[in-house]
């Protein structure tokens, strides 16, 4: 088999290059961008997102496990009950007055803050309420 040696010139492989890049920015520019982002996620940038373990090796995380216990304890609480009621209240004024979409905006936000602590023990596990120690916790 030969040995075969391509001598492209500057130019030339600057013109093929640009081809390749108008190819990819006119004809596929939604494929270029999922292909660019997903490199940058794979190659550049999966140190940050571990959201459990820091990088630099720091109290980052105990910090963040601290904050997602204080706020859990907040909306199971009380806090959770009079933003329950103020949006229960507000979906009945705006329903009388007709505005339905608001109404049901106000009943989402009423029931989603006491499903916060299910979604979140679901999706980050147990592990991150483990730490609540010293908290005053309703059922954690």
């Amino acid at each position: 088999m030969e040995n075969i040696r391509y001598n492209f010139s500057f130019k030339e492989m600057s013109y093929r290059i640009y081809k390749v890049y108008q190819i990819c920015v006119y004809k596929y520019p939604n494929l270029c961008c999922f292909i660019l982002g997903i490199s940058l996620l794979m190659y550049g940038l999966t140190h940050l997102s571990f959201a459990d373990t820091p990088a630099d090796g720091s109290e980052a995380a105990e910090i963040i496990k601290k904050q997602m216990c204080k706020i859990m304890v907040l909306l199971e609480g009380p806090f959770g009950a009079l933003i329950c009621v103020v949006a229960g209240l507000a979906a009945c004024v705006t329903a009388a007055m007709g505005a339905y979409k608001m109404a049901m905006a106000c009943v989402v936000i009423a029931c989603g803050v006491f499903v916060t602590e299910s979604f979140t023990r679901l999706f980050f596990g147990d592990s991150m309420f483990s730490d609540c120690s010293g908290l005053p916790t309703q059922n954690m």
